[in-house]
């Protein structure tokens, strides 16, 4: 509805399936478990709101008297695929490996009173991507610029070095070791002279199940359960950069329906979702320190602040303005949502009038971190010496970000909703909707 996907609202069976920093839906049920789906995406009913944009609510399907099942599986790769015309030579096309698979059971456990459905689904995703770089050569890795067009300059004369050579004595014996053991050689002629294969990789896998219970023909609950387990192991341009994100995210929902009479009726719900994601390095949960590197003084706070911990360990960013530089990322993020939510809805139907008013109560727990250089930033750039790369081989950077560390922010809130809604039939061809909504959203606060 004109605004990003990270503002929808998203449930299963009317309990909430999104994390609460924002809207993130990391659940996927399998196809063959659901019984329909509803998305509301503007002038929906004054029951569904607290979100600016989609309302989407998906109802899990539900067994009967008959046992039905399904076995499947979705097959991609890149066996019929043509080369991308833009990856370089030295590599075949890409490589592709898509397979998700599962299945799904419903049926009676007891006839005409209890019944069950449940899935399960696995996906296991490898793409690869082909992309180019500019590396340091051999050459510059020894102080030879000579082959670079443009002067290259003492920083602190101003003057050209003779034949655009940085004497060996000035080479930064940091920069030269990092180089040598982390970044890697050209492998290919021209300006642009390094090739890379990127290979993100996804594995999650699902279960699922859902039980209906029919006490009488006035009462009947039913509820639901949904764990999800999901697995994004990365490697970038420099394979010793690696990183994994790991999510684990649960969905549990309790109905109760009781019919007073054929034209009162109340439902009540609980639901309960968790959502666990973070992310790691090889690095992380080790001594690994920057100053392992010879990097002094990078800490948490600045120079004279404290060694980051084993939990926020990480090589820091090092980036050469229009080279590749190195460092890692994955490690930084954090996000453990809780959600505990009860609705409870009231129906009347009463002559022209369908009448339903309820409410929505939900404990949102947060424990989350946002950061932009965790482990530290050191940026070299041509404006010193008239080429990054030898700025970077003097070992004088532009600026340097010392690392955040990891703080997590635990923050808790209420959110109440209260609503009235009346569908009146004027007429078989005209209806009017009336709604009425009270959002009370209770200022969150961090316990730290």
């Amino acid at each position: 509805n004109g605004t990003r996907d990270t503002t929808m609202n998203l449930t299963f069976d009317g309990v909430s399936a999104t994390t609460n920093r924002w809207a993130f839906v990391a659940m996927f049920p399998s196809l063959d478990a659901i019984q329909e789906f509803k998305v509301q995406t503007g002038n929906y009913t004054a029951e569904y709101g607290g979100n600016a944009g989609a309302n989407v609510n998906v109802q899990l399907r539900s067994g009967t008297n008959a046992l039905h099942g399904s076995l499947y599986e979705f097959l991609r790769n890149d066996k019929i695929d043509a080369r991308n015309f833009f990856r370089p030579k030295q590599f075949s096309k890409d490589a592709l490996r898509r397979n998700q698979f599962g299945a799904v059971v419903s049926g009676p456990a007891v006839k005409d009173k209890t019944f069950f459905m449940g899935g399960w689904e696995s996906q296991r995703d490898i793409r690869e991507a082909a992309g180019t770089n500019i590396v340091l050569t051999p050459a510059q890795r020894r102080g030879d610029f000579s082959a670079v067009s443009g002067r290259v300059t003492d920083p602190f004369s101003g003057d050209a070095f003779p034949n655009n050579t940085i004497p060996t004595s000035r080479l930064n014996p940091v920069s030269v070791r990092l180089a040598d053991q982390y970044l890697p050689l050209p492998n290919q002629a021209g300006a642009v002279n390094y090739a890379f294969v990127t290979q993100p990789t996804i594995n999650w896998d699902q279960a699922l199940t859902r039980w209906d219970h029919r006490f009488s023909d006035r009462d009947q609950i039913s509820g639901h359960y949904m764990l999800q387990s999901y697995r994004r192991p990365f490697t970038g341009a420099i394979p010793v950069f690696k990183s994994e994100s790991k999510y684990l995210n649960q969905n549990v929902s309790l109905q109760h329906v009781h019919t007073f009479t054929a034209t009162r009726l109340n439902e009540f719900r609980f639901g309960y979702h968790r959502g666990y994601r973070t992310a790691t390095n090889p690095r992380k949960e080790t001594d690994f320190k920057a100053s392992d590197l010879g990097i002094i003084g990078l800490r948490q706070g600045g120079p004279d602040g404290r060694e980051l911990s084993k939990r926020e360990a990480g090589f820091p960013s090092i980036g050469i303005s229009g080279f590749l530089g190195m460092g890692e990322s994955g490690g930084s993020d954090f996000d453990f949502t809780r959600t505990f939510q009860f609705v409870d809805n009231f129906s009347i139907f009463k002559g022209n009038h369908s009448l339903k008013m309820g409410a929505d109560i939900q404990r949102r727990l947060s424990d989350a971190n946002t950061i932009n250089w965790p482990y530290g930033q050191i940026n070299f750039t041509s404006d010193l010496s008239g080429n990054a790369a030898a700025a970077y081989m003097l070992g004088l950077p532009r600026e340097t970000l010392t690392p955040e560390g990891q703080p997590v922010s635990a923050v808790r809130q209420w959110r109440m909703f209260f609503y009235f809604q009346d569908d009146w039939k004027v007429h078989p061809k005209l209806t009017l909707n009336l709604g009425l909504r009270y959002d009370l959203l209770a200022m969150p606060h961090d316990i730290n």
